[in-house]
C-alpha cells in the first residue's frame, strides 16, 4: 500500500486543527455570551469562562494567521530553492557546452594551420587565405 504523501498529511491536520479551534472558541464565546445576558445564572462562570474564552479568542487571531503565513513563507523558500538549483544546473550545462565549443575552434584551428602549413609546403596559392581564416 502506498503510504500517504507528508504535505498532504501535515496539510489535513492542519485543517482539523483550524476547524477545532474554530469549534471550542464558539462553544466557549456562545457560553460567556449566555453568561453575559443572563440565560445562564452563573456569575461565577463569567468570572471563570472570561480568561478561557480571551485566551481561545488571542490564539484564535494570533496564531492561526501567523501559521499561515509562516507556510505560505516556507512554500516560496521550497520554489527559491528549486529555481537556484535550476539555475545552477543550466551553469553547468552551459559551462560545458562552452568548453566543447572551445575545443571545436581548437580543433579547428589546428586543422587549418596543418593545411596552411601543407599548402605551403606544395607551394599552393591558398595559403595566405588559410592563414588568414585560422588567426
Amino acid at each position: 500500500m502506498p503510504e500517504p504523501d507528508p504535505s498532504t498529511t501535515s496539510s489535513i491536520s492542519e485543517e482539523v486543527k483550524t476547524w477545532t479551534m474554530l469549534f471550542i472558541t464558539v462553544v466557549f464565546v456562545i457560553l460567556y455570551a449566555l453568561t453575559v445576558v443572563d440565560v445562564i445564572k452563573a456569575s461565577n462562570a463569567v468570572q471563570n469562562l472570561q480568561p478561557i474564552v480571551f485566551v481561545i479568542v488571542g490564539y484564535f487571531f494570533g496564531r492561526l494567521p501567523a501559521a499561515k503565513v509562516e507556510n505560505s513563507l516556507k512554500e516560496q523558500i521550497v520554489v527559491q530553492s528549486n529555481a537556484a538549483a535550476a539555475a545552477r544546473q543550466s551553469e553547468k550545462v552551459a559551462a560545458t557546452e562552452r568548453e566543447m565549443l572551445e575545443e571545436k575552434v581548437k580543433n579547428a584551428r589546428i586543422a587549418l594551420d596543418t593545411i596552411a602549413l601543407e599548402s605551403s609546403v606544395n607551394g599552393s596559392n591558398n595559403a595566405a587565405a588559410i592563414r588568414i581564416l585560422s588567426s
